[in-house]
């Protein structure tokens, strides 16, 4: 197998307890988010309902919602034995009791990931979680295999510094994305933000 590690890039990212080793950035994030307005949602106890929108990479790759409008940060950054990966990190930072929510898309070249087995992939996306909770200096637990919208995905829940964080990570294509929300023990993630990730 042919070994992807370290395959996530957190350290571009500043949210809550995420932060880590800095990427190389490239001179300037190259997308121009497509901004849609959706109804505004509830599903976080105690708190004020946010506006949520959606959101979607100015290439088309994907879209997903954020309560208010994602940073965007693009990344550059070497691999082990896969040369260079881009990785795009679109980030709505919570305000208060408010979660903060990270959709993450790392771009590998053609056939990188897409030739990967079964069992290759899931290696890989072991190792996503594994990178991801290197990086928070977290603690996973909950960790299991299934499917999101019947790709095959890894979710997890990481502990650090007080913070939970849902972790989700899939691949399509050649593309691997990476969608976490960062709450505290007394507030709980939107299901929203899992669910209104598309791809076209």
């Amino acid at each position: 197998m042919r070994r992807l590690a370290p395959l996530l890039i957190v350290g571009a990212m500043v949210v809550g307890a995420c932060s880590g080793p800095a990427a190389t950035p490239t001179a300037a994030p190259t997308d121009t988010p497509i901004v849609t307005a959706v109804p505004q949602v509830t599903g976080d106890p105690g708190v004020t309902p946010q506006p949520w929108t959606i959101f979607t990479a100015s290439d088309g790759s994907f879209s997903v919602g954020f309560p208010g409008s994602p940073t965007v940060t693009t990344t550059k950054s070497p691999t082990a034995t896969l040369g260079d990966v881009t990785v795009n990190a679109y980030t709505v930072v919570g305000v208060g009791a408010y979660p903060s929510y990270i959709a993450m898309q790392e771009r590998f070249a053609a056939g990188t990931v897409s030739n990967l087995g079964a069992s290759d992939l899931a290696s890989v996306l072991d190792e996503v979680i594994s990178g991801y909770a290197t990086n928070t200096s977290g603690t996973v637990s909950n960790q299991s295999a299934g499917t999101f919208k019947t790709m095959a995905a890894m979710t997890a829940t990481v502990e650090s510094s007080g913070q939970i964080q849902a972790v989700m990570t899939f691949a399509h294509g050649d593309d691997v994305y990476i969608l976490a929300v960062i709450h505290s023990a007394t507030s709980a993630p939107s299901g929203q933000f899992f669910d209104s990730f598309k791809l076209p």
